[in-house]
């Protein structure tokens, strides 16, 4: 074997051992949250020395919020694909910046919880990840807000909505509505059917179609 298949090998070992120890980690902060694991749990359950867990993850919370990069990833991933279901312009706008959200939050509720505990400031001592990690969260969330303000700037450019509507607030204004909107449909899970009669993906449906008319040029 010459240097360079040893050296790519021995990346390749690092790569499928840090993906590992993300494995046991999720699994563990999932099951017993992030105050109740710690690093002397999470090394035991991977089978590895507390010391060589420490030479890829500085702390619990860099673990902890490398999953939350995860996370951002595949809720991207999830908002693209939707979008590129659809050729009916309000359909991509409906189902793209809302309902791909909503489908996150159902199938990976994991995710959504650390995103939201993320948003909070429930998660602590944040100020002692490596500068590399919350970068790297900074660069996923704003491919993420590129990619919704892409969106509504389509709407403008299409003649559809208003021009002088601001792209960038009218996606933060939709996320914080139906972020709070799952929050509290997830909270109270059978209150809108019960009290409106619809049921919960309509709900957020008609939330994100009252932002879309109201977007809209009126004649």
């Amino acid at each position: 074997m010459n240097n360079i298949e040893a050296v790519s090998r021995k990346t390749k070992e690092k790569e499928f051992r840090k993906r590992m120890i993300l494995s046991v980690a999720k699994e563990l902060f999932f099951e017993n949250s992030y105050e109740k694991t710690s690093m002397e749990s999470i090394a035991q359950k991977a089978g590895l020395a507390k010391g060589t867990l420490y030479l890829y993850f500085s702390n619990k919370d860099e673990l902890y919020v490398s999953l939350l990069i995860e996370g951002l990833s595949l809720l991207k991933q999830m908002m693209v694909d939707k979008a590129n279901q659809y050729e009916r312009y309000e359909d991509k706008f409906v189902q793209a910046l809302a309902i791909a959200f909503y489908e996150f939050s159902l199938h990976q509720p994991q995710y959504f919880s650390l995103m939201m505990s993320f948003n909070t400031g429930n998660l602590a001592k944040i100020d002692c990840i490596k500068t590399q990690v919350t970068s790297e969260i900074d660069h996923n969330h704003n491919e993420i807000m590129s990619f919704c303000v892409s969106v509504v700037q389509q709407g403008i450019e299409n003649g559809i909505f208003n021009p002088e509507e601001d792209p960038k607030l009218v996606v933060v204004q939709l996320w914080f509505s139906i972020t709070g909107a799952i929050v509290m449909i997830n909270k109270h899970i059978d209150e809108v059917e019960t009290v409106c009669g619809v049921t919960n993906i309509y709900f957020i449906e008609s939330i994100a179609n009252r932002f879309l008319q109201s977007l809209k040029i009126r004649n």
